[in-house]
């Protein structure tokens, strides 16, 4: 994913969970060569921040890069083995809660990833803001401030 101040902060994690999910894998790492800018940005959101610079990992097998240009509003691209994806045609997820809800309620459980799963697959990338916000505040924050 690359583009314009896209909300690295609040979004990455869903592009760190599409990622897992075609590569088939809960291993997630985050290279610590990631350059996140030194700016920290105030959210959209009261009281959350927001990053933008290049987040660099992989999932298993398969590697990801995550761009988000400081002063930017270029549309953001998302490129699945070097070919663009066009989200504008994918469903929200505000749009797919219901069907979640209908699949619980008749089988009595759902294909969403369990709670130890997303978290292997959320922590690094969560880690990675909070070291980033030690690193440049000097404190380090008890929760990573993203949405």
């Amino acid at each position: 994913m690359e583009g314009g101040q896209w909300g690295l902060g609040c979004n990455a994690v869903h592009y760190v969970d599409l990622c897992a999910f075609l590569a088939g894998s809960d291993e997630i790492g985050v290279d610590s060569a990631s350059e996140l800018d030194r700016a920290i940005l105030a959210s959209k959101r009261p009281k959350f921040l927001e990053f933008t610079g290049r987040i660099r990992g992989a999932c298993g097998a398969h590697r990801f890069e995550l761009i988000a240009h400081a002063g930017s509003d270029e549309p953001a691209t998302l490129r699945i083995n070097g070919r663009s994806v066009d989200e504008s045609g994918l469903p929200l997820q505000s749009e797919l809660t219901h069907l979640l809800v209908e699949e619980i309620l008749a089988t009595g459980s759902s294909s969403l990833p369990t709670l130890v799963q997303a978290r292997a697959v959320h922590a690094p990338l969560l880690e990675l803001f909070t070291e980033h916000l030690a690193r440049v505040t000097g404190e380090r924050p008890a929760r990573c401030p993203v949405t």
